[in-house]
């Protein structure tokens, strides 16, 4: 698996970019070995503030955000990342232990396309969310009027 800073490269033969940002090793441990079945660049940050710089310089396909993170916290990053004309279109996951309806569309409404709950469950996650939200089973990135278009983002056809 590389680990480096990539370009937009679906469509073009070369491993989608992922950028986590959570501050729990533990985490970053077990959603790296789950995202190397899937052949994935995968790029870290650990806190909400470098997530945003990393996210800006990267140009990662998805993002996996951590909602509870010292500092910053999910909500606020996704906030920060959606207001960026550099990130504003890339596709974020909102990970988290809060299960609750209000925490769910708290992440939503900060432009979250999906939310996945702790525990992870190894059979299912990362492989299905990571899986449609790159586009390889339905060409959708998950945002809305957005579709990947010989690698890079774009509105779709009418």
């Amino acid at each position: 698996m590389n680990t480096s800073s990539n370009e937009h490269n679906l469509g073009a033969g070369k491993e989608p970019v992922v950028l986590i940002i959570d501050d729990d090793p533990q985490n970053l441990a077990i959603m790296t070995d789950l995202l190397e079945t899937i052949e994935v660049t995968v790029l870290v940050a650990e806190d909400g503030e470098s997530g945003v710089k990393r996210g800006c310089y990267a140009d990662p396909d998805l993002i996996l955000l951590d909602i509870m993170m010292p500092g910053i916290d999910g909500y606020e990053t996704c906030r920060r990342l959606k207001a960026d004309p550099k990130t504003r279109e890339i596709p974020v996951i909102c990970m988290t232990a809060l299960a609750d309806t209000e925490h769910k569309l708290r992440g939503f409404e900060a432009g979250c396309v999906d939310y996945i709950t702790q525990p992870f469950q190894r059979r299912y996650w990362p492989v299905s969310a990571c899986t449609c939200a790159l586009g390889d089973l339905s060409g959708n990135l998950g945002t809305p009027g957005t579709r990947w278009n010989s690698g890079s983002r774009s509105a779709p056809a009418n």
